[in-house]
């Protein structure tokens, strides 16, 4: 009987140090969690920045100036008006992004999407707003206007955006902004320098981020598309041409 009870209060033992290895384990699993993510904050060319983070004349690859590349985990504080100012004496108001039809998404903290593009919002001393991101173009850059667009282009919920290129440069996506009217027939982008070339995608309901990668029915995924578009220097406005089912290949 006694050698019983000696093996049981063994096994319990065992099994207690099981518990507590598994336990053990979950602050690591937490920890991991609190993943690092670095945020693109656009300030544009009025924005200035006193605060830590390293701030980046030009991003080439996703054609943006005047950048805080700021790191953190998700849910950290992003630089607020304490470090955020103008040359033009705008207050700084918030950080926002752009979904396909130009509304805007105010953020306070890093969200959880790595490489996000946020763009800062100032108040004029006026009471107005200046949008130095993408639908308000600031000096050097530049707005293409595409027409032409059909009826069916933001049906279920679909919005659009572009992907651009410019000689010998990678193609990158950029927000567009629709033109009046709940069935839009234009759009306008912008970006910091001509490019030689765009197409327009019609991506999935709540896209922010497109994919020419991406197969399910999920936000990302790009259902139709342009034929390239070929933009020539000093001409801004062009008609979008023919569309097509976009193939994942």
């Amino acid at each position: 009987m006694k050698k019983t009870l000696l093996i049981l209060a063994s096994s319990c033992l065992m099994l207690a140090g099981c518990g507590a290895a598994q336990a053990g384990l979950a602050a690591p699993q937490a920890h991991e969690l609190a993943s690092t993510n670095t945020v693109y904050l656009v300030l544009s060319k009025i924005g200035t920045y006193s605060g830590a983070q390293p701030v980046r004349e030009k991003v080439e690859s996703k054609f943006l100036e005047n950048v805080i590349e700021f790191s953190g985990n998700v849910g950290d504080a992003l630089p607020g008006k304490d470090e955020v100012g103008s040359t033009s004496g705008a207050e700084f108001q918030s950080w926002v992004s752009y979904d396909g039809t130009g509304a805007l998404t105010e953020y306070t903290t890093v969200p959880a999407q790595s490489g996000k593009i946020l763009y800062a919002y100032f108040a004029s001393n006026g009471g107005g707003t200046v949008n130095p991101g993408t639908s308000t173009p600031t000096e050097g850059d530049v707005t293409y206007t595409i027409t032409g667009l059909p009826s069916w282009i933001t049906d279920n919920g679909c919005v659009i955006f572009a992907w651009v290129w410019g000689n010998g440069e990678n193609g990158a996506w950029v927000d567009c902004v629709y033109g009046d009217g709940k069935k839009p027939t234009s759009l306008s982008f912008t970006v910091s320098h001509e490019m030689t070339g765009c197409l327009l995608a019609r991506c999935a309901k709540d896209t922010t981020a497109p994919s020419w990668n991406e197969g399910g029915d999920v936000p990302g995924r790009v259902y139709n598309q342009t034929e390239n578009i070929d933009l020539t220097s000093g001409t801004y406005s062009y008609p979008c041409g023919t569309w097509k089912e976009y193939k994942l290949k």
